[in-house]
């Protein structure tokens, strides 16, 4: 049936209009024009989603689509605990071949790793801060090098402030968690789009000095249950020791990272955490004062090499469609169903688009 409401407070990127099809509430464009002749948004008319130029299903938008807005998943916050101990100069895991300044060492591959990282737009829905970690002491370690930033960075700061750092000492290992996890519970307290907040530790080693394996575990599981999964990155060839630190921190098991390919391995596995750690939930601001949505006039595009329509399916029946949260007749919010997120999780190229004014397809909200 037809359903009309109130948006909540469902967050969708930056919503360029709110729009009916041809029999549009006048009430949804103030200026009088009921949406025809209006933007066609983010893709325009020419191709893609409402002219078809992707080649994909969403060209079946073209008559009836007044506006198209960016889908934006709900962000990542990543407290990113880089282990700068001395052992992370060495080359090809030799600790009498050390130089930190030669980008074949495991410091020098791993700056490049993250360069990339920060830098790259498929790390998009992201912010990052990073809080590098060694020494003989075990206090401390909650003060990022710079305050977050979203991803990409195209300025730079993340990279530059990596940069400056200086590998030395030992590896402190609970301590860097337990300062991690300071940092992050504020950096939950100040965020307000409801992003996830995670931990990503990256380490050559097992702990020395002031800390133990069996604090480290314990500091990770303390982590978790204070809602803050803890990922584990091994550079070189201790990382298969560190699985019993990822479970700790609930995440199943580290990413093993060689130290002869550190860069190309250290990237994929921060890649592969953004993609586990993105939550299939869409969410929109509120339309202007008087403007409503009608609810059975839209639609989900997944725009890859081509556009792809994501099906309505309220119960998730279908696992590649979407769904209103919590309910359709009064929704908050937008979930992708198991396999319509996984597909968005493994293409992290691809662009969530929301079709407005062309009836939902797969079915009328309900």
């Amino acid at each position: 049936m037809r359903t009309s409401a109130a948006l909540g407070t469902v967050v969708f990127g930056s919503l360029l209009a709110i729009a009916c099809g041809s029999e549009a509430d006048p009430n949804l464009f103030p200026d009088g024009t009921n949406g025809k002749g209006a933007s066609s948004g983010a893709n325009g008319s020419s191709g893609g989603i409402l002219g078809g130029g992707g080649g994909g299903s969403g060209g079946e938008f073209a008559e009836c689509a007044s506006n198209v807005a960016d889908g934006q998943l709900r962000p990542v916050h990543m407290v990113l605990a880089v282990d700068i101990s001395g052992s992370m100069c060495e080359i090809a895991d030799n600790p009498n071949n050390t130089d930190c300044n030669n980008p074949a060492s495991k410091w020098g591959q791993t700056k490049k790793a993250l360069s990339d990282f920060f830098g790259s737009a498929e790390s998009r829905d992201m912010y990052v801060s990073v809080i590098p970690w060694s020494g003989s002491s075990c206090n401390g370690f909650d003060t990022p090098v710079t305050p977050e930033v979203g991803l990409p960075d195209t300025g730079g700061a993340l990279s530059r402030a990596v940069a400056r750092l200086n590998p030395n000492g030992g590896t402190p290992t609970h301590g860097a968690i337990q300062g991690a996890q300071k940092y992050a519970t504020s950096v939950q307290s100040s965020i307000k789009d409801n992003g996830k907040v995670i931990i990503a530790l990256a380490t050559d080693g097992m702990p020395t000095g002031c800390s133990t394996l069996p604090q480290a575990q314990a500091a990770a599981t303390a982590t978790n249950a204070a809602g803050f999964p803890v990922y584990v990155i091994g550079v070189g060839n201790q990382a298969a020791n560190l699985k019993s630190l990822a479970q700790a921190g609930g995440t199943n098991d580290a990413f093993n990272v060689s130290s002869a390919t550190a860069s190309a391995d250290l990237l994929k596995a921060l890649q592969t955490i953004r993609g586990n750690a993105l939550t299939c939930s869409l969410s929109m601001p509120s339309p202007p004062a008087g403007q409503t949505l009608d609810l059975s006039k839209v639609n989900v595009v997944f725009d890859t090499s081509a556009s792809n329509t994501v099906p309505y399916s309220q119960d998730c029946s279908n696992a590649d469609g979407w769904r209103y949260t919590p309910s359709a007749a009064a929704p908050t919010g937008i979930e992708l169903c198991t396999k319509a997120c996984d597909t968005v999780r493994a293409n992290a190229a691809g662009k969530l688009k929301l079709v407005l004014g062309c009836a939902t397809k797969s079915g009328p909200t309900k």
